[in-house]
């Protein structure tokens, strides 16, 4: 089952929860007014469209379905995320793609750039051609996703410290303390042929030379 929520509507979500969602929220800035008034706005629409249901003007039950989404994310044992950046700054910047696993398997997260996102269920191993898919239609001429100049993709996973920055025939391995969204250093580049995305880390091209390794400085 796929399910279609705005911005908003996952921050109303945290916010009835109590559970952060992993990753910014591309079109409410991260601090508590922002995300309190995104919180009502998005509480407000759920209730429109039957997914949360007002007892009184203190208390709204929200559907078990996106509470169950909302834990699982919420306590992902591990979270991987792809998405549009610019070169001069590590956040988020446009559309992205981020797998929540957990023992259940993973639920993978599709936000495009007004804040939309598309949330379902699979399985690990059919979550990862996924992210790589989204990477690689990014560096095609031909697609409609394609980049525009100032732009990157940068690929992290929440069990590695180290971030990839892709752009037209370059990949740069960086590395950070705690958070994809921090600024990483970059440490390490190398020209690369078609691009792979394999288990949160990037590799250029197919052979065993070609693999990239991050170099902490």
């Amino acid at each position: 089952m796929q399910f279609l929520l705005t911005d908003d509507e996952i921050a109303a979500l945290a916010a009835s929860t109590n559970r952060a969602w992993p990753l910014p929220l591309l079109t409410v800035p991260a601090h508590a007014s922002a995300l309190k008034a995104a919180a009502f706005r998005g509480l407000r629409s759920l209730v429109v469209r039957g997914f949360a249901t007002p007892l009184d003007r203190e208390e709204t039950t929200i559907a078990p379905e996106l509470l169950r989404l909302m834990v699982r994310a919420g306590g992902a044992a591990c979270v991987r995320i792809a998405h549009v950046s610019r070169l001069t700054d590590a956040n988020i910047a446009g559309a992205s793609v981020a797998v929540f696993e957990d023992e259940s398997g993973a639920l993978v997260d599709t936000a495009n750039a007004m804040g939309i996102h598309a949330i379902e269920e699979c399985r690990v191993a059919d979550s990862l051609p996924l992210v790589s898919d989204f990477v690689s239609t990014r560096f095609d001429p031909d697609e409609a996703a394609h980049l525009s100049s100032g732009l990157c993709i940068l690929v992290a996973n929440s069990r590695d410290s180290r971030v990839a920055r892709v752009r037209p025939g370059l990949i740069e391995i960086g590395v950070v303390e705690t958070h994809p969204a921090m600024a990483p250093e970059f440490v390490a580049q190398e020209e690369t042929g078609d691009i792979d995305v394999v288990d949160g880390i990037i590799r250029g091209g197919t052979g065993p030379s070609s693999q990239l390794t991050a170099q902490h400085g």
